[in-house]
């Protein structure tokens, strides 16, 4: 669906590109390559899929940083998600992340914002249903993708270089 997206809405938009790489990481890759191997027949379209653990390695510099499911409730002495958020947000210009619950998505808005940076919160209009008929009603229903958190480094903060203490 993402290479699709890239072919018909990105490159159209943007005809000066050559094409679209997405770099695709996570601390355990579970057949991430071959999914990415079949992603896109489109040369213009490329997958590079890294094993990365984003608590303690850097993204290189990105426009735009998609984030499915950051668990920013999940309490570590370490503070494993404010790191690896502070690592997201030094690297990026933009990021979306997508939050099951309005208490993550919420989380997930104050601690970015501890970062200096701008956030909007919204809600999918269609997220995804993952449990039985009837408990997919309201906000406080868990839903994937089913909040919207949208943030910008603020042109007149410069690089936003956040740092955990």
């Amino acid at each position: 669906a993402l290479a699709s997206f890239a072919a018909r809405t990105l490159l159209p938009a943007h005809p000066a590109a050559r094409g679209v790489r997405f770099l695709c990481t996570d601390v355990q890759l579970s057949g991430a390559q071959h999914m990415a191997a079949v992603a896109s027949a489109d040369p213009r379209i490329r997958f590079d899929v890294q094993c990365k653990d984003l608590g303690s390695e850097p993204l290189p510099p990105t426009a735009l940083t998609l984030g499915f499911h950051p668990q920013p409730l999940t309490k570590t002495q370490d503070g494993l998600w404010h790191r690896i958020l502070a690592n997201v947000l030094r690297s990026s210009e933009r990021c979306l992340f997508t939050c099951w619950m309005r208490i993550e998505a919420e989380e997930l808005v104050r601690i970015c914002s501890s970062y200096g940076v701008n956030c909007n919160l919204g809600r999918n209009p269609a997220p995804f249903i993952e449990g039985p008929p009837g408990t997919d009603i309201g906000e406080e229903a868990s839903l994937k993708y089913h909040f919207i958190i949208l943030v910008n480094r603020n042109a007149s903060l410069g690089c936003v270089s956040p740092t955990v203490a």
